[in-house]
C-alpha cells in the first residue's frame, strides 16, 4: 500500500512539474519584435527611425530629431530604454536667414582637431586595455573617433568628439 502511495506522489510530482514549467513559458512575456521597438522608439522620442540592430537581448536603436542624431539600447525583455546618446547634434537656422559674421560656425580645420593619439588616450584613461581598432568619421562639427579597446574577454567601443574630446558614446560588448 505504502508502494502504491509513493509511486502516485512521485508521479503527481512529475506531472505537476511539467504543467507548472509548460504554464510558465506560456506566461512569460514575449520579446519585443523589431516593428514594436520602433513603434515605441518612434513614439517616446518623436523621431525617424534610420536603423534597428537586434540580438538576443537588445535593440540598438539610431534616430533621429530635430536636435540630431541619437542612440538608444532598448531591452527586448522589459522593452526599457537605456543608454541614449547623442552622436551628433544639428545646428538650425531658421528657414530664408543666414547667419551673421559674428554667428556663423566656420568648419573646424585639421588644427583644432585632437590628433588620434589624444583620442587614444582619452579613451585608456576610461578603460586600460589594448587599442584594438581606431577609426576617423568626419562630421560637420569636425568629426568623430570610434576607438575598441580590449580588455581581457570584453571589449569596450567609445565614440570621441575629434573637437572637444569628450566622449559622446561608450558601448560594453561580451
Amino acid at each position: 500500500m505504502n508502494k502504491k502511495i509513493v509511486v502516485l506522489l512521485i508521479a503527481t510530482f512529475i506531472i505537476s512539474y511539467f504543467l507548472f514549467s509548460k504554464v510558465s513559458d506560456i506566461l512569460k512575456p514575449q520579446p519585443l519584435s523589431k516593428s514594436d521597438v520602433q513603434t515605441y522608439i518612434e513614439q517616446l522620442y518623436t523621431g525617424d527611425i534610420k536603423s534597428i540592430v537586434m540580438d538576443d537581448e537588445e535593440a540598438i536603436v539610431s534616430f533621429t530629431t530635430i536636435e540630431g542624431f541619437y542612440e538608444v539600447n532598448v531591452h527586448l525583455e522589459s522593452g526599457r530604454p537605456s543608454n541614449l546618446t547623442l552622436v551628433h547634434q544639428f545646428i538650425e537656422q531658421p528657414v530664408g536667414e543666414q547667419p551673421s559674421i559674428d554667428e556663423q560656425v566656420t568648419e573646424p580645420t585639421n588644427q583644432n582637431r585632437i590628433s588620434e593619439q589624444q583620442a587614444i588616450q582619452i579613451a585608456l584613461k576610461e578603460q586600460p586595455g589594448i587599442v584594438d581598432n581606431v577609426k576617423f568619421k568626419k562630421t560637420d562639427d569636425g568629426g568623430l573617433y570610434e576607438i575598441e579597446i580590449e580588455h581581457g574577454d570584453y571589449e569596450t567601443t567609445f565614440i570621441i568628439h575629434a573637437v572637444t574630446g569628450k566622449i559622446l558614446s561608450v558601448q560594453f560588448d561580451d
